[in-house]
């Protein structure tokens, strides 16, 4: 497997394979799966997508973040891992893709969110190191679900002082 920054000719690559990944997600929540992804094309040109794909190339799974200003916080946007290979060890190398960027950047923490009634999802996380910090809604744009917002500290491997 192989981890790397994606393309913009890969848009509509990727908007299938969102479409493909959270389509239970959605259904779940009563949500009708989008028909694009609004906010991919931005992310892409803005470089903060990242896509793991295997051998042949094929998309398996794909990584938005953003970098806050200051430079002290990576925010994990979406993750989202192609149906087909879900627990196969996708979604753990793009969150630890995710860590070594922040480590890279010299975040001190990596933040994310999910619906809190996907309790699979919260446990993926904290076996990832993540742990819930609050549950509540979206502080912008109430969507009227009750999420998990998680939280990891960065260690830099920096002793203490």
């Amino acid at each position: 497997m192989n981890i790397r920054k994606a393309r913009p000719a890969e848009a509509p690559q990727l908007t299938a394979l969102l479409r493909a990944a959270f389509h239970d997600y959605l259904i779940g929540i009563g949500r009708t799966p989008p028909g694009d992804y609004a906010w991919l094309a931005g992310a892409l040109s803005g470089g903060r997508v990242h896509v793991a794909e295997d051998g042949q190339g094929r998309l398996l799974g794909l990584l938005s973040v953003t970098l806050d200003a200051d430079g002290a916080l990576l925010v994990v946007d979406h993750l989202a891992v192609d149906p087909a290979a879900q627990g196969q060890g996708v979604g753990r190398a793009l969150l630890a893709h995710a860590e070594a960027m922040a480590r890279a950047s010299g975040c001190r923490e990596m933040r994310l969110h999910t619906v809190a009634q996907y309790d699979h999802l919260v446990q993926f996380y904290a076996r990832a190191g993540f742990a819930i910090v609050h549950r509540g809604p979206r502080p912008k744009g109430d969507d009227g679900f009750d999420r998990a917002f998680l939280c990891k500290t960065i260690e830099t491997g920096e002793p203490a002082a």
